[in-house]
């Protein structure tokens, strides 16, 4: 699948700045599909992702599962070219699907914020503060289908698990 081909690449690097040069800047993914390409000039950056604190305890849970929010941000030259922020994640039964983001405010200049909220993993069928795990990578899909991936901080994808404490916050594209 493709998520299998963008693991195993590196292509890592970050431009300093995002904004005007973010739809012209691409790396092609060996093994996507034509159109998919890694962004590393800042054009979709992942601002913060993590398990949602709770009201009532150290975690919040909803429908029995644990509650993750992901914040990311989508330059506005690929705003303006009516691309769409999307969030690629690897589900409990390790299939993936495609969230689309909500505009949120919070966005510095040049940028539009989305947010994405999704209920993964419940506590009682996963050891999730042992060995447990939520993959997903961040996105932008413009008209026609062409996807760019955020490999702004890393290459590949992103990983909440223990080892990271399930909070990310890359410092990157500031």
């Amino acid at each position: 699948m493709l998520a299998v081909a963008m693991a195993a690449l590196w292509l890592g690097g970050c431009a300093a700045s995002g904004g005007d040069d973010a739809v012209a800047a691409e790396s092609k993914l060996e093994g996507a599909p034509a159109g998919d390409v890694a962004d590393t000039s800042c054009g979709i950056v992942l601002r913060d992702a993590g398990r949602r604190a709770g009201e009532q305890g150290p975690v919040a849970i909803e429908d029995g599962q644990f509650v993750w929010d992901v914040t990311v941000d989508l330059a506005a030259s690929l705003v303006d070219a009516n691309a769409t922020a999307k969030l690629h994640v690897q589900g409990d039964a390790g299939g993936w699907d495609d969230l689309d983001g909500a505009k949120v405010s919070g966005a510095k200049d040049g940028y539009q914020r989305f947010s994405f909220t999704f209920r993964q993993l419940s506590p009682e069928s996963s050891s999730i503060d042992i060995a447990g795990a939520v993959a997903f990578i961040p996105f932008a899909e413009l008209p026609g289908g062409a996807r760019r991936y955020d490999h702004n901080a890393i290459a590949g994808n992103y990983v909440l698990s223990r080892d990271n404490r399930f909070r990310l916050a890359p410092d990157v594209c500031r």
